[in-house]
């Protein structure tokens, strides 16, 4: 005889509508957060320039939101539990509109500002909203089982809403020159502020005592750097990998088209091209990689076929016709790269410092490799930061090669990306 817990358990989930309407609210408040990502990112390249900011002005901008987001990844995954996960999530929202009400006046210090915020809003966002849905999904009864339904929906709808995505903001465009998305941005923002206050559960927080597990935490991020040398490899070879990331994160618009402010090119349909690739560079790992190859070797393809990309884009004129080309094979290393690298830091990094020992060494390869990209843009020479982009790629593969001695012929269990 089924009791009521089992029948509920092999029930399919749509017949659910408590689930449904909870599933619903959490897919819709996150896809929000992550256009209101998106519509900031198509177009703050073409802004500051039709603000006469020079290359590197823009460049200093940018670099205050990389070191933002890096920093505020650590303090959030080192200090868990503070804030309940509810507040962090509207504080991510309170964050993403204080940012785009800052980018409406041209002044250097507002627009800085602005990319703090964005940075900090960023790496809250990938750090809240799924331990909220969690959390919740646990606390309010639904089968384990069921998880896994709500990120499958998660991931079809973020392919969706990067396929939708290009029409979005080039509308907005059309309605408001280079202000429109942000303003379109803002009016999000203010809704999803809206809606997680009101249709999201309360949780709690930890609070104060969450201090206690600090120590502990400090303790084992420190053993972690010094005798985990698997940890410290792998972190590196992160580093390496998005320190390129970040910077073609701020190259990507002068790459494919010199910007010409009196014409108009559709930034965000090639944004939109660009954020497919990745989704469907997910599926393309599961697809070409066999489960019995080691993570570490797959690494070593995927940042070679990267550096590749970066070296023919030094080679090329800006604005060619294979620029975006190049820059798609790029972004679908990137999502081939965040499934594999996630198997990894679960195979070798202890769950505890996990995020926190993760995002302080990416930061301490990633903020040198900034401020170089800022004197490259100084000194005004041609290919050279898609070079060292390459150049970091191939450091990226030499560190994930070693770490094949440290895999003895099994591979990892694939994360979820």
């Amino acid at each position: 005889i089924k009791n009521r817990e089992g029948e509920q358990a092999n029930s399919p989930p749509p017949t659910n509508y408590e689930f449904q309407d909870f599933q619903i609210n959490f897919l819709l408040i996150y896809l929000n957060s992550l256009l209101i990502e998106w519509l900031q990112g198509a177009y703050i390249y073409g802004l500051l320039s039709s603000y006469h900011h020079d290359a590197v002005s823009i460049a200093t901008v940018f670099s205050a939101g990389v070191i933002s987001q890096l920093v505020m990844t650590f303090l959030v995954e080192f200090f868990p539990g503070i804030l309940s996960p509810k507040s962090l999530c509207v504080l991510c929202s309170c964050l993403q509109l204080l940012s785009c009400f800052l980018l409406f006046h041209p002044a250097f210090g507002g627009l800085f500002t602005s990319r703090i915020f964005a940075g900090c809003g960023t790496a809250i966002m990938q750090l809240s909203f799924e331990v909220y849905m969690v959390e919740q999904h646990m606390s309010q009864g639904f089968p384990h089982q069921w998880l896994a339904h709500t990120l499958s929906r998660l991931n079809y709808s973020m392919s969706a809403l990067a396929v939708l995505f290009g029409f979005v903001v080039e509308t907005s465009f059309l309605f408001g020159n280079f202000l429109g998305p942000f303003w379109l941005a803002s009016v999000l923002a203010i809704l999803n502020i809206l809606a997680i206050s009101y249709s999201l559960k309360r949780d709690k927080s930890r609070g104060w005592s969450s201090f206690k597990e600090t120590g502990l935490n400090f303790s084992k991020l420190l053993l972690t750097a010094k005798f985990n040398r698997q940890a410290l490899l792998l972190g590196l070879a992160q580093g390496c990998f998005e320190s390129s990331l970040f910077i073609f994160s701020m190259i990507w618009t002068p790459l494919i088209a010199t910007y010409d402010i009196s014409h108009h090119i559709p930034l965000g349909l090639a944004f939109s091209q660009l954020m497919v690739s990745v989704l469907l560079g997910s599926y393309l790992y599961h697809i070409i990689f066999k489960p019995d190859q080691p993570a570490s070797v797959i690494l070593v393809s995927i940042s070679v076929l990267a550096a590749i990309c970066f070296f023919s884009l030094s080679a090329i004129p800006l604005g060619s016709f294979y620029t975006i080309y190049l820059c798609i094979t790029f972004e679908l290393c990137v999502g081939m790269y965040l499934n594999c690298s996630g198997s990894l830091r679960a195979k070798f990094i202890p769950m505890e410092v996990r995020g926190s020992f993760a995002a302080l060494i990416k930061a301490a390869v990633i903020i040198p490799m900034y401020s170089l990209s800022i004197y490259i843009i100084k000194r005004d020479i041609d290919g050279a930061l898609q070079a060292v982009c390459g150049i970091m790629c191939i450091f990226a593969g030499i560190l994930s090669y070693f770490l094949k001695r440290f895999l003895p012929g099994s591979s990892p269990e694939i994360a979820f990306a």
